[in-house]
C-alpha cells in the first residue's frame, strides 16, 4: 500500500518478508533522495527481527513522521520535507492486508533508520552513528521500540528531525551528550564556568548531578575549575522562552523552528 498524505509526506510504504531471495548487497546504507520540490524520499525504516510484534509501533511511526515531516518544512523555511518512507517489518509479524512483499533491498544494512532494543551506550536514547566530519552523512539513526511507543512524550518529531540533521547533513549536537565521559562539559569564560552549550536568548537553568538524582551539583574543584563528573546544565522549561536550537534543547516547548544558533546572550544559571 503507498500510503499518501499530500501537504508534507507523501508516502509510506509498508512491506513484510515473506521470501526474500538474493543475499546481502554490498552492505552499503541506502541513498536518500531528494525531490525537485524539496522532498526527501527513500527512506528505509527497518524494524529489527527481534521487536515483538506490535501495530501501535506502525501507527506512532506514521504519527511521528507526519508531524517531522511538516516541522522539518517549517525549520528548512519551506524549503525540505519528507517525502515517502518505507517501512520494513520482522517476518515473524502477522502479514496485514496493505503490507507489501519485501525485496532484497529492504536489509537490515541498507536500512538508514533502525527500530530495536537499546544498547549499552545510549539506552532509549534516539542517536545517529556519524562517523564522518562535520558536513558528511551519518551511517544510520537507530530508535527504540520503547522510545516510541512509551518514552517520547516531548515532540517525539523534533527528535526526529534533529536526529535527521545528523544523519543526512552531517549536523553535530551544540552540547555534550551525558553519555559522553571524555568531552568537558563546561569551560572557563570571565572567571566562571559555561556549559558547553550554543544558545540564545532567554535560557534559564541550574547545574545539576545526574550521579545523585539530579541533586543541584555542590562538587566543584575550585583549582581545577571543574564541576563533578555527573554534573550537567539543565534548562529550566517553566522559565525558558529560548527558540533555538532543535541540535541542543529540542525538547523545551519554546524551540522548535531553528537548527542551529551559537550564541551566549542572556545564559543565566539558577
Amino acid at each position: 500500500m503507498l500510503w499518501e498524505f499530500y501537504t508534507q509526506l507523501s508516502g509510506v510504504l509498508i512491506v513484510s518478508v515473506f521470501c526474500v531471495s538474493g543475499g546481502n548487497i554490498g552492505g552499503t546504507r541506502q541513498e536518500i533522495t531528494l525531490s525537485s520540490e524539496g522532498g526527501y524520499g527513500n527512506i528505509l525504516v527497518t524494524i529489527e527481527d527481534t521487536v515483538p510484534e506490535n501495530l501501535e509501533l506502525i501507527d506512532r511511526l506514521k504519527e511521528y513522521f507526519e508531524e517531522a515531516s511538516t516541522l522539518l518544512f517549517s525549520a528548512t523555511k519551506e524549503q525540505h520535507y519528507f517525502e515517502n518512507i518505507t517501512i520494513k517489518v520482522p517476518a515473524s509479524w502477522t502479514p496485514q492486508p496493505s503490507w507489501q512483499q519485501a525485496t532484497a533491498e529492504h536489509t537490515l544494512e541498507r536500512a538508514r533508520i533502525i527500530i530495536g532494543p537499546p544498547n549499552q551506550a545510549w539506552g532509549d536514547i534516539p542517536y545517529t552513528l556519524q562517523p564522518g566530519l562535520c558536513g558528511q552523512e551519518g551511517d544510520y539513526t537507530h530508535f527504540t521500540p520503547n522510545y516510541l511507543t512509551n518514552l517520547a512524550s516531548v515532540r517525539p518529531e523534533k527528535r526526529i528531525v534533529r536526529e535527521f540533521a545528523h544523519l543526512k547533513w552531517g549536523l553535530f549536537d551544540e552540547d555534550v551528550p551525558s553519555t559522553d565521559t571524555v568531552s568537558p562539559k563546561f569551560y572557563p569564560k570571565d572567571g566562571t564556568l559555561r556549559p558547553t552549550i550554543c544558545v540564545v536568548q532567554n535560557i534559564f537553568g541550574q547545574i545539576i548531578d545526574t550521579s545523585e538524582d539530579n541533586a543541584r551539583c555542590t562538587e566543584y574543584n575550585k583549582k581545577t575549575q571543574e564541576y563533578g563528573s555527573g554534573c550537567v546544565f539543565e534548562p529550566i522549561e517553566e522559565i525558558t522562552s529560548a527558540t533555538a536550537s532543535l541540535m541542543y534543547a529540542e525538547h523545551l516547548t519554546s524551540v522548535r523552528t531553528t537548527f542551529f544558533m551559537c550564541m551566549f546572550e542572556n545564559l543565566l544559571m539558577l
